[in-house]
């Protein structure tokens, strides 16, 4: 019995000696972030167990132990752009378990921007620019008119981008924004700023002329802007009604209908600043559909005068328009065709005599000539009274004139005719202008016919008695002294003098009107001073001006 229980005891030792401990991970796997962190893994095991390898970049706690556990795996910061791997084993005497680790590379730096391109006006403002990034970033490059806020940042953010106003003395300007990364990682923000645009439009040519008919013309617009049009005719089309920049128009002009009137319309081409150019549109009337023909149309008669027959052809009413107190007309109106008599008087007068006269009818007409030879008798032209003596003031005169012909006239510039031509007797009026001279004048008032003189009145006008004034006989000057203005009026030349060394004047002579500069110096002491200015013309008059001065 001993023997078999010693057998028994030693069997359990034999088969408890020869267990196996086994060793299992939760996981065959692990990917961990390039930023680093920590996971946690389940191990499952019937013994003891090591974790003998493990990569350098990873912290296994625990590294030993016996039974189920877990195992805390923390993984550094991965700065480097390639993913790393490794495994971790874990061993006890019978078996092994394992476990393949990896993280992943960092992440290269990069910056995106909501705006690359601003463009502003003179005025300046403030532009909001989104930053999309994954690192750091600044701003450089910014230059003295351009203000970022803030100037650097980590990741995402907005940076508000304030533009200052441009001076109108500088020039438009441009700068770029530059924003800098890690890893190289570099954008820009390009700002572009214009001064105000001067704006024009222009067309060419600004006038076009078109027959009855119409047609098509074209004109160029030449500007920097958008712009419109306004017309004021219906009677003409353009192509275009508004446009930009640089444009060849179309201008096209309906028929005239209208027989009397020539027709005008102005075209203005309008950009957004109010600038207007024009351009003029000029058509002629259609033309008349009657006819008007005469014949003959020129006349020479010798000086006993006589009779011409005149045939008028015409389809509708017609008009003689014939002034003349010596050539007449057997009638002044007529309806088609038709003769009149045209009869001149004798010419008495030793000149040559002629009048022009003309049919019309409607729109047409037709120009006539009548001549005539000289008579015998002289071109006469007399004034009453002959010579006129005005006083230097001037004034109307009543003039008469006797002549047996047709008179210009013409006088001295200071002289002015209400009348300045006639035919026979007449009487009129002469306007003799002020003189403001010492000396007298003399001018002439002519009668001329065809140009050749026939005769004169004789002007003659007195001279202004002596001029020889101020507009001030004292002046009284302020203690600081100053400068004052004297007028003088005459007629004459004159020299001036003073008698105070505290007072100087300018000028100290002259002829005729001057304004006389007087300069006073200040008070040195509080008592009153006083100084005389002596101003003598030629014919000896002579003026004494006073000068006070005191507190």
């Amino acid at each position: 019995m001993k023997c078999l229980l010693a057998a028994i005891v030693a069997l359990v030792v034999m088969v408890g000696c020869g267990k196996k401990v086994d060793v299992t991970l939760g996981t065959e796997t692990l990917n961990f972030a390039a930023e680093g962190e920590s996971v946690t893994v389940t191990l499952t095991s019937n013994g003891d167990w090591t974790v003998d390898t493990y990569p350098e970049w990873l912290i296994v706690n625990p590294t030993s132990g016996k039974g189920d556990a877990t195992l805390t795996l923390t993984a550094s910061v991965n700065d480097s752009e390639e993913t790393r791997m490794g495994e971790v084993n874990v061993t006890t005497k019978d078996h092994s378990a394992s476990l393949t680790v990896t993280q992943e590379p960092r992440e290269k730096g990069f910056i995106t921007l909501s705006l690359t391109e601003i463009e502003v006006d003179a005025e300046g403002g403030s532009y909001e620019v989104l930053v999309t990034s994954n690192c750091d970033w600044t701003i450089s490059n910014v230059v003295d008119w351009l203000h970022c806020e803030p100037s650097s940042g980590h990741g995402n953010g907005i940076v508000t981008v304030n533009i200052a106003p441009i001076d109108s003395d500088d020039n438009n300007r441009e700068a770029n924004i530059v924003f800098a990364g890690t890893d190289n990682a570099l954008v820009s923000v390009h700002v572009m700023q214009h001064l105000p645009l001067n704006v024009f439009v222009n067309v060419s040519p600004n006038t076009l002329a078109f027959d009855y008919t119409g047609g098509v013309e074209h004109v160029m617009v030449y500007s920097n802007s958008s712009w419109t049009t306004s017309c004021d005719a219906d009677w003409i089309t353009l192509s275009a009604a508004s446009g930009s920049g640089d444009t060849d128009l179309e201008v096209t002009v309906a028929e005239n209908p209208m027989v009397l009137e020539t027709r005008v319309a102005n075209i203005s081409f309008i950009v957004e600043t109010g600038e207007v150019a024009s351009l003029v549109i000029k058509q002629e009337c259609a033309p008349d559909p009657h006819f008007l023909e005469v014949t003959p149309r020129d006349f020479i008669f010798g000086k006993e005068g006589g009779t011409a027959e005149i045939t008028v052809s015409c389809d509708t009413d017609w008009e003689a328009q014939l002034q003349s107190d010596w050539a007449s007309l057997s009638q002044q109106t007529g309806n088609g065709n038709g003769t009149m008599t045209l009869t001149v008087a004798p010419n008495t007068l030793a000149a040559i005599r002629s009048v022009d006269f003309r049919i019309v009818s409607g729109t047409l007409s037709v120009n006539l000539y009548v001549r005539q030879e000289a008579g015998d008798e002289l071109l006469t032209a007399m004034f009453e009274p002959d010579t006129l003596f005005p006083a230097y003031t001037g004034g109307i005169k009543h003039v008469e004139l006797s002549s047996n012909c047709s008179w210009e006239l013409d006088a001295s510039s200071w002289i002015t005719l209400l009348t300045t031509s006639g035919n026979g007797d007449a009487s009129f009026d002469i306007i003799v202008d002020l003189n403001l001279n010492p000396e007298g004048r003399t001018g002439y008032v002519n009668a001329k016919h065809n140009g050749e003189w026939m005769g004169s009145l004789i002007v003659v006008q007195e001279g202004k008695p002596n001029i020889f004034e101020t507009d001030v006989t004292e002046i009284e000057a302020h203690p600081e002294g100053g400068e004052y203005t004297i007028q003088l009026t005459a007629n004459q030349s004159w020299t001036l003098n003073w008698d105070v060394p505290w007072m100087d004047c300018f000028p100290q002579s002259g002829t005729g009107n001057s304004a006389i500069v007087v300069n006073i110096s200040a008070m040195e002491s509080t008592r009153p001073r006083t100084g005389h200015i002596k101003i003598v013309g030629s014919t000896e008059a002579q003026i004494i001006i006073t000068v006070n001065q005191h507190n």
